[in-house]
């Protein structure tokens, strides 16, 4: 019931009740003297049929502030008249404002109409205890609450004494005050237990509050210590960033030993592995410092000084790698030094120059401003530039006539290949094949060299193929003693082919084989015209001798010579 009573109250008021209350049409909103009669429902444009019979109880008649005349409402012996003989059916009686709850002897109570409510009260039965449960917002004291906004209310609120003082003396009303009396016994009971309960609920919370304060005061301490900490390491990791930064810096420098050609690989590496060892150092005391701070919870403040650590590592990283390839090229440079020229093989050589120089492309970014790797670079790049010069000098087709050749364009070559068979690479890369001029003139010897072996093979195939050519001989088909010659059609095909591979030959502007070529170009130049010629004579001669020897007219006077 009370979950009932509260969803009520939380119910929205109606439009029109809650323009009523606003106005205080009823003037109940508070306690009057002797207060005036009030017509709340005399404004309204649209009513209900029972605010209309209301509106008739409410409407005063002459009355006086002085009480001298009793009030009464303006049609008062007409609803005497009809409650009389009407009774509890009165409509007087049974109208009720639909919204408030207000009926017709609440009327009475608050426009003081006493001998009216008598009527009401002994003809219609209307109950002084009835409540007008819309006007319940109204009420302010306990006492209100439990008897509702009931007539004996009202008459007090209205200042209306001659109505209390007669709903007084009705016996309902007094039932209803012993019984209010009791209810306000047990809550008054209620009441004090509610207040000692508060006390004591108060004395906790004051207790609770002074040991939160307490806390607070403990915690405030701690956190102030806290702070303290926090703010101390942050100094020293500030301290430690600073000396990390200087140190990054002085490793940044192009002029540090270990980033100098001239510093070399031992003495470049004994610096590099000084300065990782000192940076291990610094390190493990950036790992413990980073365990402090996250025991004072600022760890995040440790990310930029572990990124400077990382840095520097990575920086002397680098260098080790450069100075580590710088070996490795050394060591290759060194053992193809000491490679016999007979033993050497191109391929391998090639192979180990692309990847010495693949290692030394993909050195990190930052080391490739140094004057360490700018001397490695070039030096890769020697030797890479002057590994196909060799495999072209170490081709077969390189004669001695080539190598005389070659030493035209240097000092530096003592002896060749061909005259030493023990000479090294050694001595032909100090020959320095990487330079421009030097470059060239190995290209135009070697491309010399192979283009004149390919000619020289040309010649020896020529000779061994024409060695074993010979002319094919079928028999004339009308004479089968006359035999008639010609040359096999492959070898015909091959003579053309040879003849523009000699054309070649003999424009080429290497003069070494240009005789013999001239010589078998002219040979071959016969050879065909022979062929055509002859095989000219036989065809003129297979056309004739059908008309001068084999015809009657041709044999008849031959007989008589």
């Amino acid at each position: 019931m009370a979950e009932a009573e509260d969803k009520k109250e939380k119910e929205p008021l109606p439009e029109e009740l809650v323009a009523l209350l606003k106005s205080d049409a009823f003037g109940l909103r508070v306690y009057r003297c002797n207060a005036p009669p009030v017509e709340p429902f005399a404004d309204s444009s649209s009513l209900q049929d029972a605010q209309k019979i209301l509106v008739e109880v409410f409407a005063p008649g002459k009355w006086r502030i002085d009480g001298c005349r009793e009030r009464k409402s303006l049609n008062h012996a007409k609803i005497v008249d009809d409650v009389v003989a009407n009774g509890a059916s009165s409509a007087y009686a049974a109208s009720v404002c639909p919204f408030s709850g207000v009926n017709a002897l609440h009327a009475c109570a608050i426009n003081g109409y006493l001998s009216l409510m008598k009527v009401l009260v002994e003809k219609a039965d209307l109950s002084p205890l009835s409540v007008a449960p819309g006007l319940s917002t109204l009420l302010n004291s306990r006492l209100e609450h439990v008897r509702g906004a009931d007539v004996m209310w009202m008459a007090k609120r209205r200042g209306h004494k001659h109505i209390v003082d007669y709903l007084k003396t009705l016996p309902v009303i007094k039932q209803s005050v012993a019984s209010v009396e009791k209810q306000l016994v047990f809550i008054e009971a209620a009441h004090k237990k509610a207040l000692e309960e508060a006390r004591a609920k108060a004395i906790a919370e004051a207790q609770r509050r002074a040991e939160e304060e307490r806390q607070k005061a403990i915690d405030e301490k701690k956190r102030k210590e806290k702070e303290k900490a926090q703010r101390k390491m942050r100094d020293d990791i500030q301290v430690f960033d600073n000396r990390l930064r200087a140190y990054k810096k002085k490793l940044q420098d192009p002029t540090i030993a270990f980033k100098l050609a001239e510093t070399g690989q031992t003495r470049a590496m004994e610096l590099l592995e000084d300065e990782q060892a000192s940076h291990k150092q610094e390190s493990n005391r950036c790992k413990h410092m980073r365990s402090l701070a996250d025991v004072h919870e600022i760890g995040n403040e440790m990310k930029k000084t572990e990124t400077l650590v990382a840095d520097i590592d990575e920086m002397l990283n680098e260098y080790v790698s450069l100075w580590g390839v710088d070996a490795e090229l050394d060591k290759s440079v060194h053992e193809a030094h000491e490679t016999k020229w007979r033993d050497l093989v191109p391929e391998e050589l090639e192979e180990l120059a692309k990847k010495m120089a693949s290692k030394v492309k993909k050195l990190p970014k930052n080391v490739k401003a140094s004057d360490a790797f700018k001397n490695l670079d070039r030096r890769a790049k020697e030797f890479s530039m002057s590994c196909p010069l060799i495999t072209s000098l170490h081709t077969p087709a390189m004669k001695a006539r080539h190598w005389d050749e070659l030493r035209m364009h240097t000092d530096k070559l003592k002896s060749s290949p061909i005259e030493n068979a023990n000479i090294e690479l050694a001595d032909i890369l100090a020959l320095e094949l990487h330079q421009g001029a030097m470059a060239l003139a190995v290209e135009e010897i070697t491309d010399k060299a192979v283009k004149e072996a390919k000619q020289e093979e040309t010649l020896k195939v020529l000779e061994a193929n024409w060695a074993g050519i010979i002319f094919v001989m079928t028999p004339y088909d009308k004479d089968p003693e006359v035999p008639l010659l010609k040359m096999d059609e492959k070898d015909f095909e091959q003579l053309e082919s040879d003849l523009l591979t000699l054309q070649s030959m003999v424009s080429s502007r290497y003069d070494f084989f240009k005789a013999q070529s001239t010589m078998w170009q002219q040979e071959l130049q016969n050879v065909g015209e022979v062929i055509a010629i002859l095989a000219e004579l036989q065809r003129m001669w297979s056309y004739l001798e059908p008309l001068f020897i084999g015809s009657d007219e041709a044999c008849g006077p031959c007989r008589y010579l």
